[in-house]
């Protein structure tokens, strides 16, 4: 009896300790990360399983471990570019390195450069994005020259600036690079120099509309398997939706009176005549044949052939495993996690809440790391072998940037949203963004979360993250710890009629960490 009380103060000791890093962690004027690579505490070496595992799901070590994806990349200079990323480096740094060494670089070196440049460009305007809105705390001057460092300019849309992508710096590079990437590169920028849409509405003339259309037509037969071809099916999606469809201030399709255009009858005819070897030019002559032979009336079999080509055109996407950009930012966010199985994860909570789990598999799909969890929920006082509704399985899963927790462990003191975006890149205090997770019996619920601190304490990198419902108050607070993952968690309910709780659990330090078995 008295070791049993003795151990239970240890836990809550551990607890409490843990608790206090987290809150002085919360309590600093956070910021960046410093420039270097996140460092991992040591972690002791777990001898066994801690007590009552082999009820509780965890059963059993896994007899290879499995370790987590790395990008292989022999070539010195893309290795040095991969590592300014994995040092949270801003794109500014990026842009620097490419220009001090893109003269010295083969020409695949160069593609590969350049796709890890604009894909942390991508995750950083998804930042500069969301932060628009409280631009005003920069000056103008500032926030500005921010902007154009890191490869961005201020763009009018609807009335306000908005920060893009600024493709010109790509343009000066383009004879050192692929033919398949710099005819993406002319394609990407026409269209984010004067985007083709705009408000719901076609912004560019209906023959600047056909040029667009024709390019992305031939940059999807010459490069089918191309790094960013479905960028440019994306695109020619929509200028072929415009093109057949219309716009409400100029319909192809007036589906009160469900009569056609013969303006764009006529454009279609002359548009397949000038363009004889291009597909997406059968595509309109054949649009063409059934408006006439329907008398430019909407037939079922028009509305069939539309539904066609769009499904059609779905197909034409393929699953990229060697984007080197996209494979970067998601090997960053797995130095967030375990980098092998059988790393074991014990925490508690209070009112005696307790839960073991296990990293059991480690694999891709589609080119996507996928961390399996597998534990349960204990009861430290009882015997009693675990039921089904205290087991737990967590996933995590990296798509491009971001890292999703998906859940299912009824009882398990984690978040209500049983899938969720728990961290996006960069990795960097303030950055938000909004989601809209799936809640039990209520749809889809709208939560902003946000990067709330970033710190390096002993060694160690923190990073706090929460997600706030605004409608109610509620929040959660996750703490991850690099190459940990999760190692606190906090929720309050206010649930608006009874007094606010918070529910959470911490990591037990001593109790956590790899086996022996390896």
């Amino acid at each position: 009896m008295f070791s049993r009380k003795m151990k239970r103060m240890k836990r809550y000791d551990i607890c409490i300790l843990l608790f206090a890093v987290w809150m002085t962690i919360s309590g600093c004027d956070v910021n960046s990360p410093s420039k270097g690579s996140p460092e991992v505490s040591p972690t002791p070496a777990v001898t066994e399983y801690p007590a009552d595992t082999s009820q509780t799901g965890a059963e059993k070590p896994i007899a290879e471990p499995s370790e987590a994806p790395r990008t292989e990349i022999k070539a010195e200079s893309v290795r040095d570019m991969a590592q300014l990323v994995f040092d949270d480096c801003e794109p500014s740094s990026l842009l620097a390195y490419v220009n001090r060494h893109m003269g010295r670089v083969s020409v695949s070196e160069a593609d590969d450069m350049l796709l890890i440049l604009e894909s942390v460009q991508k995750a950083w305007l998804d930042y500069y994005l969301n932060i628009g809105t409280n631009a005003g705390q920069y000056e103008r001057s500032e926030w500005v020259q921010e902007l154009t460092d890191n490869g961005f300019r201020l763009e009018m849309v609807d009335n306000r600036e908005v920060p893009v992508m600024d493709y010109m710096i790509y343009e000066k590079w383009s004879d050192q690079i692929s033919e398949w990437f710099r005819d993406y590169i002319t394609i990407i920028k026409t269209e984010n120099d004067a985007p083709a849409v705009r408000a719901g509405q076609l912004s560019i003339s209906k023959e600047e509309l056909e040029e667009r259309l024709i390019s992305a037509s031939v940059y999807i037969e010459n490069y089918p398997l191309s790094v960013r071809v479905n960028e440019v099916i994306d695109l020619y999606d929509s200028y072929l939706y415009a093109y057949l469809y219309g716009y409400e201030r100029d319909p192809v399709i007036n589906f009160a009176s469900n009569t056609i255009s013969r303006e764009y009858f006529n454009r279609y005819r002359e548009f397949a005549q000038n363009n004889p070897e291009l597909k997406a030019a059968a595509l309109v002559f054949e649009y063409a044949s059934m408006i006439e032979k329907g008398n430019f009336m909407l037939t079922e079999e028009i509305r069939k052939f539309l539904e066609n080509i769009f499904s059609e055109l779905d197909d034409k996407r393929i699953v990229v495993r060697n984007d080197i950009g996209r494979k970067i930012l998601m090997e960053r966010l797995q130095k967030l996690l375990p980098e092998k199985t059988g790393f074991v994860w014990k925490c508690f909570g209070v009112g005696g809440y307790a839960h073991t789990a296990c990293l059991t598999g480690i694999h891709t799909e589609d080119g996507n790391p996928v961390y399996t969890i597998t534990g349960a929920v204990e009861d430290p006082y009882a015997e009693q072998t675990a039921d089904e509704q205290d087991l737990l399985e967590l996933q995590y899963r990296i798509q491009n940037y971001v890292l999703f927790q998906i859940k299912t462990a009824p009882t398990m003191a984690d978040s209500d949203f049983d899938e969720l975006e728990i961290i996006r890149y960069p990795l960097i205090t303030g950055h938000r963004w909004y989601q809209y997770p799936e809640a039990d019996g209520i749809g889809s619920v709208g939560i902003e979360t946000e990067i709330i601190g970033v710190v390096k304490e002993n060694g160690q990198y923190y990073y706090e993250v929460e997600s706030r419902d605004p409608a109610t108050g509620d929040y959660e607070r996750r703490l991850l710890q690099a190459g940990k993952g999760t190692v606190a968690f906090t929720k309050l309910r206010a649930n608006g009629e009874t007094i606010p709780y918070e529910v959470g659990y911490v990591i037990d330090e001593e109790q956590s960490g790899y086996t022996e078995t390896y």
